[in-house]
């Protein structure tokens, strides 16, 4: 199954991290944050959306492992106001609510 905002195959092999690196959240843009609430060690794999965990990396958005930039909560059950991921070259894609 891919990611509905990357495109990557969810737990793929291949698929080492999401490509959007940053979130708006409440109006601001947030580097997203690769930590994990999975306790998963580095160089190993989330065990819910399968990307490995490493500095560079990025959860793909709506794992529940993944710390939110702005409140530090999990990212899918905290109440900021997350509307868009933006990757390296400035793609922008939009949240769905």
């Amino acid at each position: 199954m891919p990611c509905m905002y990357c495109q990557k195959l969810i737990s793929e092999i291949t698929t080492v991290s999401c490509i959007f690196e940053e979130i708006q959240i409440n109006g601001n843009w947030h580097k997203r944050r690769f930590i994990s609430f999975g306790g998963e060690s580095l160089g190993k794999r989330c065990r819910q959306c399968g990307i490995t965990i490493e500095p560079s990396h990025f959860h793909h958005y709506g794992c529940k492992n993944e710390e939110c930039p702005a409140c530090f909560r999990r990212i899918i059950a905290c109440e900021c106001e997350k509307t868009q991921l933006r990757n390296e070259h400035g793609e922008i894609v939009q949240i769905e609510k």
